[in-house]
């Protein structure tokens, strides 16, 4: 696990690292198991298990606070009955699970393309910038044929402050932003032509 993480370069959260202090716990077991019955537990083991029970209690106040809010976009969608508009999202790793919940595909701007999960296209872009997402969607509501579209975001870029298109109104519609994944924190944008 430790090879793959550095190979990859994965940063990666503290849950998806349990598993090596339960990998650590298995060698000190496997270890003790070689010593002489009724001898004390070292002093450094004992303190290694109090903090690991500490942070143990310190996650369950995370419990009480959404892992993700794609479920909760998702289900706004569906709520205000946008489910079949053009949706759009951006960038497409963190909109895709809102996707899944949807069970149909975004259209992502990173790669210009619709998708339920990450595509690897030739024109995808890693973390576009606010004038190109702008760009993008103007682009994607055009080639479309949509006067309307709704953005899902997962940062808030200031969109309803852009002018790189003059012409088109970003509006915040909704926002999610308490979530445990910073990365899955959304705002939905109504994205219009605006009217003269």
């Amino acid at each position: 696990m430790l090879l793959f993480v550095q190979l990859w370069q994965f940063p990666g959260a503290p849950h998806h690292y349990g598993i090596l202090f339960v990998a650590f716990v298995g060698a000190v077991w496997m270890w003790r198991s070689t010593l002489p019955p009724r001898r004390a537990a070292p002093s450094l083991w004992v303190a290694l298990l109090v903090i690991n029970a500490v942070g143990g209690l310190m996650t369950l106040a995370w419990e009480f606070r959404p892992f993700s809010q794609s479920r909760n976009a998702a289900t706004w969608i569906e709520t205000v009955h946008l489910e079949d508009k053009f949706l759009m999202g951006s960038p497409d790793w963190a909109a895709s699970s809102v996707a899944g919940y949807l069970q149909r595909p975004l259209y992502y701007l990173d790669c210009e393309c619709f998708g339920t999960h990450v595509v690897w296209n030739e024109q995808r872009a890693d973390l576009l910038g606010r004038d190109e997402m702008v760009g993008r969607a103007i682009k994607a509501m055009t080639a479309e044929g949509k006067s309307e579209g709704y953005l899902i975001v997962n940062h808030d870029y200031r969109l309803g402050r852009q002018t790189t298109a003059p012409d088109f109104a970003f509006e915040p519609v909704k926002r999610f932003p308490e979530a445990f994944v910073s990365d899955e924190r959304y705002i939905i944008y109504r994205v219009r032509h605006r009217e003269n």
